[in-house]
């Protein structure tokens, strides 16, 4: 017997009961709608396992969304709406489904199939067999919209019938007829004669549509067909909500015409037709037809006047429930009632999928049909496509305005990107990076599957989902109160979905009094590549070998997922490492010491030992205390930029207003161009661009060069392009101008990323209808042209890994060239324009450590007239100290008789968004000089005060 209540006293004697045996429990109660406990184990818990007052439903209790205030049950919503929502209960599966759902394994594996072959309509989606196929659990997955259709009765003359039609025609060959259309499969899941031979009969005694598609064959056999229609009642009969549906109310049998009692969601189907009828997805029967072995009764399913029950919670705000309300209702476990849907495994998951499509549809069909609810006229579309030229209106076409409440919507994401950047231009950048994955084999999922004989949480992903989110609140619950390490501040989470269906979290987190940049102490205070010691922390190591090891994959498991060319594409296994180092460009290498006995033996080919080698980085804290997958990545690579961006910016349209402002009147006012432009990011001043245009018909940057003049005007349209735009301009004119001295082509290809670059590339095709590489081979000449080429069409690996034996052979390789004084060597420049940044660094680090010198120290003694070997050091310098060559031609540009402005203005419009904080300091390290200072005595006016605002030393 199932308790419904416990007293105070009976709970605390539960608390220290043992959770190893799981007896249900006989409690005195002394309401009738209590809430129900299920097992005295979960009562040990924080989190018990219970059944909803109000509908039955298994929920656990950090799934309550309050407590009653007479009562001080536990309430809540996801299951029925706090008894708003009330359904009949679904009856108990037919004996013979039962048998095959329970002990049939071939029948499981096979379901979906089974099911098409019954179906009574066909389903149209655009099905990703990348995941539906091959090693790891079942996953069902559609790209876009999801539809049923129907045919006519019978098919036409020399057709094989299909769905509904198998039904009527050719009844005495309907088992081979539907063996037929299921493609040849693999022997071990071949379909199985008797199995359709059972579901046929089960669905003839069961399942009203079936009997009446039967009525159909009696009157084709008889034939008694002439101008015979069918139609699917789309509107359930008042006053039997609760009742199972009759023959007659779900469908009828007409001769003649029927157009006067044809409602609009009314299905007719024709006698003989090619054409195919798509049911609405608020037709009673749109699951029914599509899943008879889901629902082999036949039964009713959402239809739009299902009412909202009045509880004592308070009057019903709708007067009937929603799509989302009634398949939240209808997926829930309920032990006292039929468990076909949730027993169906495979089925499930597809039913799932179509289940939710159903749901977005309806919710973009309210934002269609409510657009002056949304106030969608403000938007203006008419004058928004006349402005852009769109002059006939047959092209303009009518717009759609999704709310921001939308999940997933275009105004969705944008909101929540500014609430992102928000933060961050509040606390500066994260702390920590977290991964969070699900478990399924959690204990509370296990527990929920045992309460009715579930065999696999990928059985049930919806439960998966629902432990995943309480996990992840428990985890951030434990940031926030900082558990783990100091409390935070602000965290920010996304969750997405892996590709076979387990959901995954990110997390950024800012942390309370840590340090922007932490020191390799701090990083190990957090974060762990390494085992936990298996005597002194068995836990942690039991968890660490379950949850954190990577592989076994190369040589001893050569099939691993993981594997590309014979190669791990995790570049696993890592290096060891004695100590936490970070690298000059940021990057972390995590400790991993070399240790004998504390090993893991991981299966393959052949069993082996696994070390620290193939250990993920994680914090063990957290993974003792929620038993799933987390990792950890400190977010220590700061750019250091000295751009500021207000807390509080207005709408790009206010700012277009704002500079049309500036340029009107007797003068320009720069003062207002440069409290708006130097204090918006790229992609802000991207936005802005597009107001002003759509406001006034005219290009900002042409305004901009019309209004302004000399340096400042140089300043304000460098700033004012997009990064790609910039440095395809300054590329352009450093090829135009190219002399053997310039070194602005290397300093675009060398100091960019691999994406930034490209970005250039494609702008530069998209402003001078040409290739940048071209333009560079073109003007210039000999050993310049193979080294810049290879430069500026370099796409370099931006991760961290390092090959240090590569490292050690290209480090010996670069000091025999330099020692025979062969610069222009082609491995030379194949090393320089093709390998990751992180990989020079180590290939220089190794040149330094076998050969006494720094690198550039030995570039030093060549030709100081060789201007080619002045390139060649300025490359290396710039692909591994960027900030130092920056300073440099910083200082050349402020220091030398006569500014130059060119240099001045180019380092610090490319570098005030990215690091021109560290380029400060390190300009003050080696002058003895702020950079604002050195700036300011060397320019004036309005150009001043732009490059002090970028410098982000203005009162703004």
């Amino acid at each position: 017997m199932v308790p419904q209540q416990l007293s105070r006293q009976a709970r605390k004697e539960l608390k220290g009961q043992s959770p190893q045996k799981i007896p249900k429990l006989k409690v005195k109660t002394s309401q009738t709608n209590a809430t129900k406990f299920i097992y005295a184990a979960s009562m040990a818990k924080e989190n018990p396992l219970l059944q909803c007052s109000h509908c039955n439903a298994l929920v656990w209790y950090s799934e309550k969304t309050g407590d009653d205030s007479k009562t001080g049950e536990p309430i809540f919503t996801i299951c029925c709406q706090q008894g708003r929502v009330k359904l009949p209960p679904i009856r108990k599966t037919p004996a013979f489904l039962d048998e095959l759902l329970n002990n049939s394994l071939t029948f499981r594996l096979n379901i979906r199939v089974y099911n098409s072959m019954m179906a009574f309509t066909s389903m149209g989606a655009k099905i990703d067999h990348s995941v539906t196929s091959g090693r790891g659990p079942p996953c069902f997955r559609i790209h876009g919209q999801n539809y049923h259709r129907i045919g006519s009765l019978l098919p036409l003359p020399g057709q094989s019938p299909k769905f509904l039609q198998m039904y009527i025609y050719d009844t005495e060959n309907e088992v081979s007829n539907r063996m037929k259309i299921m493609p040849h499969r693999n022997p071990a899941n071949e379909i199985q004669e008797d199995i359709v031979v059972g579901l046929l009969k089960m669905l003839d005694e069961h399942n009203c549509l079936c009997m009446f598609f039967r009525k159909a064959r009696d009157r084709y056999k008889a034939n008694e067909v002439q101008d015979l229609t069918m139609r699917l009642v789309g509107q359930k009969s008042k006053g039997k909500q609760y009742d199972l549906p009759q023959v007659n109310e779900v469908a009828g049998l007409i001769v003649g015409d029927m157009t006067a009692t044809t409602g609009h969601r009314d299905v007719i189907l024709e006698l003989q037709s090619s054409h195919l009828q798509e049911i609405r997805d608020d037709h009673p029967l749109f699951m029914s037809l599509q899943y008879p072995l889901l629902f082999p009764y036949g039964e009713y399913g959402f239809h739009t006047e299902i009412p909202h029950a009045v509880t004592q919670a308070g009057e019903r705000k709708r007067s009937f429930i929603s799509l989302r309300d009634f398949y939240s209702y209808q997926i829930q476990t309920r032990l006292a009632e039929g468990m076909t849907l949730i027993k169906a495994g495979r089925l499930f998951h597809q039913y799932v999928v179509d289940v939710y499509t159903v749901i977005e549809q309806e919710r973009l069909r309210w934002a269609k049909d409510n657009q002056e609810q949304l106030r969608a006229d403000l938007y203006n579309n008419v004058f928004d496509a006349v402005s852009k030229g769109d002059t006939e209106a047959i092209k303009v076409g009518k717009r759609i305005i999704l709310p921001s409440s939308f999940t997933g919507g275009p105004r969705y994401m944008v909101e929540k990107y500014h609430d992102a950047m928000a933060i961050c231009r509040t606390y500066g950048n994260p702390t920590l990076f977290i991964t969070m994955t699900a478990n399924p084999n959690w204990p509370e999922i296990k527990e929920h599957l045992a309460t009715y004989g579930g065999t696999s949480g990928n059985e049930r992903p919806d439960i998966e989902c629902r432990v995943f989110k309480m996990k992840l609140a428990e985890l951030l619950t434990d940031l926030e109160k900082g558990t783990f390490f100091s409390p935070s501040i602000a965290v920010l989470h996304t969750i997405e979905f892996q590709k076979r269906g387990l959901p995954h979290a990110h997390i950024l987190v800012w942390l309370e009094n840590t340090s922007k940049i932490p020191t390799a102490a701090e990083i190990n205070a957090i974060i762990s590549a390494e085992l936990p010691n298996k005597i002194t922390d068995p836990v942690g190591f039991e968890l660490v070998e379950k949850h954190m090891m990577h592989g076994p994959c190369g040589i001893d498991r050569p099939s691993s997922p993981c594997m590309a060319n014979k190669v791990c594409t995790k570049k696993y296994p890592r290096p060891y490492n004695e100590f936490t180092t970070i690298e000059k460009s940021g990057y972390i290498v995590y400790r991993r010491r070399q240790e004998k006995d504390n090993v893991v033996i991981k299966g393959g080919t052949r069993p082996r030992r696994v070390l620290n080698l193939l250990a993920f980085p994680f914090i063990s804290q957290s993974c003792v205390g929620f038993d799933s997958q987390h990792t950890y990545t400190p977010l220590s690579r700061r750019k250091m930029a000295t751009l500021k961006v207000s807390d509080s910016v207005p709408a790009p349209s206010d700012d277009a207003e704002q500079l049309r402002t500036a340029f009107e009147g007797w003068g320009t006012n720069e003062d207002l161009i440069i409290s708006i432009l130097a204090h918006r990011s790229a992609e802000q001043r991207k936005v802005i661009r597009q107001a002003y245009h759509e406001t006034y018909g005219e290009d900002l940057l042409k305004t901009l060069d019309k209004e302004l003049s000399n340096d400042f005007e140089r300043a304000i349209l460098l700033w004012t392009l997009e990064p790609g735009e910039r440095d395809a301009l300054l590329a352009n004119e450093a090829t135009k101008r190219w002399t053997s001295s310039n070194q602005v082509l290397m300093e675009v290809a060398c100091t960019r990323t691999s994406t930034q670059l490209l970005h250039a590339r494609q702008a530069y095709h998209a402003r001078y209808k040409k290739s940048l590489e071209e333009d560079v081979a073109h003007h210039t000449t000999g050993d310049f042209r193979k080294l810049l080429v290879s430069l500026v069409t370099s796409y370099r690996y931006e991760g961290d890994e390092v090959n240090m034996t590569l490292a050690k052979q290209e480090a010996k390789l670069v000091h025999e060239k330099i020692k025979d004084k062969h610069y222009n060597d082609e491995d030379v420049i194949r090393i320089l324009s093709t390998r990751s940044k992180a990989q020079i660094n180590a290939t220089f680090n190794r040149y330094q450590d076998d050969h006494g010198e720094e690198i550039l120290k030995s570039l030093e003694e060549g030709d100081d007239d060789d201007k080619f070997l002045a390139l060649l050091r300025s490359t290396i310098q710039c692909l591994t100290r960027p900030e130092l060559y920056f300073v440099d031609v910083l200082r050349s540009a402020i220091n030398k008789t006569g500014t130059d402005e060119g240099a001045l203005t180019r380092i610090v419009t490319t570098r005030a968004e990215i690091d021109l904080k560290v380029i400060g300091e390190e300009y003050q390290r080696r002058n003895s000089i702020p950079l604002e200072k050195a700036i300011t005595k060397d320019t004036r006016g309005d150009y001043e005060k732009m490059l002090v605002a970028l410098l982000g030393e203005d009162d703004a």
